[in-house]
């Protein structure tokens, strides 16, 4: 068995019709799903009891934290709809390249083939890198 990282860097075959129906299903049971999780309202408590107070503070900030997170979400699962539509999903948007149909089954709102999604994190993680050495010299 081959772990190399390369087996995912082989050219990806684009996605067949059978596998475009079943993500096109798996992305419109998320859609549903984050709308209705974001239907359901937040509680408002009125409680004289300080720790229950702030107990109940500490857990509407975990749902709005939560609902913007699955605005995100919804965002890139309609960019994904939106793409299935018109012919472009399944392709890289930086390299133009078919993204592997594995990562599209781990990840239906996958936007990047692996290489250049390591690119990016390099590049990411080289640029925190910089700016932390940076704020280091500016004390």
């Amino acid at each position: 068995m081959n772990n190399n990282k390369s087996d995912l860097s082989v050219a990806a075959d684009p996605l067949d019709n059978q596998q475009l129906a079943e993500l096109q299903v798996r992305l419109l049971s998320m859609k549903s799903q984050i709308l209705t999780d974001g239907a359901a309202s937040l509680g408002v408590n009125r409680y004289s009891d300080p720790l229950d107070q702030a107990q109940e503070a500490t857990e509407t900030m975990v749902q709005l934290r939560r609902r913007a997170l699955d605005s995100d979400l919804l965002s890139e699962v309609e960019k994904a709809l939106h793409k299935m539509q018109i012919g472009a999903y399944g392709y890289c948007e930086i390299s133009g390249d078919p993204i592997d149909s594995r990562r599209l089954m781990a990840n239906p709102v996958s936007r990047t083939c692996i290489e250049e999604q390591e690119k990016l994190e390099q590049r990411q993680t080289m640029e925190r890198r910089v700016s932390t050495t940076l704020s280091i010299y500016a004390d």
